[in-house]
């Protein structure tokens, strides 16, 4: 994933850099790091962040109404 994508996705979310940081198990300086591209992403990590990209709100993630 691109970092653009990934701040996409969180915003869609609706999540803080905190919030998303703690979801997928990492510091929320690590994960600004990832959506600045100032990082790697981790296979791991983008993993599950292309899980997360997946869910919609039937699945309790995204924003509600």
């Amino acid at each position: 994933m691109k970092p653009e994508q990934i701040k996409s996705e969180r915003s869609r979310l609706g999540l803080t850099i905190n919030q998303m940081a703690d979801l997928i198990g990492v510091s929320p300086r690590a994960y600004s790091y990832y959506e600045a591209g100032q990082r790697k992403i981790p296979a791991t990590v983008e993993k599950l962040l292309a899980v997360l990209a997946r869910l919609d709100d039937k699945n309790g993630l995204g924003k509600s109404d």
